[in-house]
């Protein structure tokens, strides 16, 4: 099974409904929740998928670097969020809880997807290797 090409199916619906209910947030639950999370989306969007792809090329090359990456992956990612939060925080009082929350929503939902997707393309891999010790013998 092509995992990349059903993560980036994914990674697509979930921008999109993550999108949506921000759409929905600000127009039916009156909660004003700033543009900046609008912008917030395609940009960990982008990041995942480029995190996800930097995880797949290396546990290709060698699989026993696969938690190495994976880590890093997810703390980059997560010092980016921490990054950008102090930083809105420090510059634009308003709207600050809103957006942290935001933040911890789109963090949350885009890591989920990651960190499910990479366990089934390590599974695949464990998979294939597997079959392939089985027929050398």
């Amino acid at each position: 099974m092509n995992y990349r090409k059903q993560f980036f199916t994914y990674l697509a619906v979930v921008t999109f409904l993550l999108i949506a209910a921000y759409f929905g947030c600000n127009q039916f639950a009156n909660l004003n929740i700033p543009n900046v999370v609008l912008w917030l989306i395609p940009a960990f969007a982008v990041l995942t998928g480029l995190l996800f792809i930097y995880i797949a090329n290396t546990t290709d090359k060698s699989p026993s670097r696969f938690v190495t990456a994976a880590l890093g992956s997810v703390t980059s990612k997560l010092l980016l969020s921490a990054m950008f939060f102090g930083a809105y925080v420090y510059f634009n009082q308003e709207g600050r809880v809103h957006v942290g929350l935001s933040l911890f929503v789109v963090y949350m939902s885009f890591t989920t997807l990651m960190t499910t997707m990479v366990g089934k393309y390590v599974r695949g891999i464990q998979d294939r290797l597997r079959r392939n010790s089985n027929e050398s013998k």
